[in-house]
């Protein structure tokens, strides 16, 4: 939210990485490996994102990175790390070494003009807008 500032945000896209298969693995090996992925994810993303822009883990299945520039600038930037985040998670289990399959949607918000911070992050629990159907389709 620092990053952001206090008034519209402009200068930054907005990415948003979510862990699908987390819930998954919660189920199957409970809340303490499910954490474990996200803290490896985490650092992960902190491993691959430059030391100027921020990350932040939304919450349990989501983890935002503000990127400084334009969309073009973060897709540019975040469109390989996101083959570097999904992948096989080890799981600590006393029955021997045991991975989750993590696989990462990602979504790109840019700030609307004059967008204040809290209307920028509130759009991140909205749902990604679809593409309107074809009107002369039957």
């Amino acid at each position: 939210e620092r990053l952001l500032g206090d008034g519209p945000v402009q200068g930054v896209t907005l990415v948003v990485f979510e862990l699908q298969g987390l819930a998954q693995a919660r189920r199957q090996h409970g809340h303490a490996a499910a954490e474990g992925i996200s803290r490896e994810f985490g650092q992960r993303l902190l491993d691959r994102i430059r030391a100027t822009d921020r990350v932040a883990q939304w919450d349990d299945t989501r983890f935002l990175a503000v990127i400084r520039g334009t969309i073009k600038d973060a897709v540019a930037r975040t469109s390989k790390i996101h083959f570097w985040l999904e992948g096989r998670y080890p799981i600590a289990s006393p029955y021997g070494a045991t991975y989750a399959e993590i696989n990462v949607a990602v979504r790109y918000l840019d700030p609307l003009p004059g967008e204040a911070r809290s209307a920028f992050l509130a759009r991140v629990d909205q749902p990604e807008p679809q593409p309107a159907a074809d009107a002369g389709a039957a």
